[in-house]
Order: structure tokens, then C-alpha cells, then sequence
């Protein structure tokens, strides 16, 4: 087997891995999107409730009421958090899938690189066989003696 083919053979098993790297590659995109999507819904809801805790505030309320609003404000704060670790956690993830991802292609590209390279090696070699060969046999016919 020549070395370009040999060499196309493993670029092409890359590519297969590639291959099952690109749905991943969407996935993660998609979760990520996903828990920012989640994360702009609770900061917007978190800002209409200050809004309104702001507005009830000004109408007067009660001890209890201002507990009540104050313990759901810090348990949507929780949530937040919770909620930005999440997107932190799946950014992290996305860009591993991606950087995987990418050092694949990088592999299956410098391989292809490589086989091409090799292939045109190959070829400028075997043209100088076939003119060697072509060399060799015509010094033959003319070195040979002439007929009397």
C-alpha cells in the first residue's frame, strides 16, 4: 500500500470522528442557548418583580408582606445563581466539544495535506521510472548492432 494511501486511510477514519462530532457540536450549542434563554427569562422576571415590590413598596405594605417579598427576592437570587453556574458550566462544555471539534478538523486537514504531498511524490516518482525505463530501452535499441 503506498503512503498516500495509507495516509488518506487514516484521514479518512478522522473524518469519521468528525463525523460524530458535529451532532455534538450542535447539542451543546443548543443547551447553551437553551440555559441562556433561561437565564434572560428569570433576570427579566426578577426585574418585574423588583419593579412591583418597588411600585407596592411606595403604596405602603405590611411586616409581612415586605417578608414575603424579600424572601421570594433572595430565593430568585438562588435561582439566578444557580442559574449562571449552569451557563457557565455549559459554555464550559460547548467549548470543549468545539475545541475538539476544531483539533479534529486540524487532523483531517494536515492529513490531507500529507496524502496530497505523498500522491505527488509518488507520481513525479513513477514518471521517472517510466522515463528511466524508456531511457534504458532505447540506449538498447540503439546500442544494439545493425543489421547486415
Amino acid at each position: 500500500m503506498k503512503k498516500s494511501d495509507r495516509v488518506q486511510k487514516l484521514a479518512d477514519i478522522e473524518a469519521l470522528k468528525g463525523a460524530e462530532l458535529g451532532p455534538r457540536l450542535q447539542a451543546a450549542q443548543r443547551q447553551y442557548l437553551e440555559e441562556c434563554r433561561k437565564l434572560k427569562q428569570l433576570e427579566t422576571y426578577r426585574e418585574e418583580y423588583a419593579a412591583r415590590f418597588d411600585a407596592s413598596g411606595k403604596q405602603g405594605m405590611t411586616a409581612l408582606q415586605l417578608a414575603d417579598f424579600s424572601r421570594f427576592v433572595q430565593k430568585l437570587d438562588e435561582a439566578l445563581e444557580t442559574q449562571r453556574e449552569a451557563v457557565a458550566q455549559q459554555s464550559f462544555r460547548l467549548e470543549q466539544v468545539k475545541r475538539a471539534w476544531q483539533q479534529n478538523y486540524q487532523k483531517v486537514d494536515g492529513l490531507s495535506k500529507v496524502s496530497i504531498a505523498a500522491k505527488r511524490e509518488e507520481a513525479k516518482a513513477d514518471r521517472k521510472r517510466e522515463f528511466l525505463r524508456l531511457d534504458d530501452r532505447m540506449s538498447m535499441l540503439h546500442s544494439s548492432p545493425a543489421p547486415v
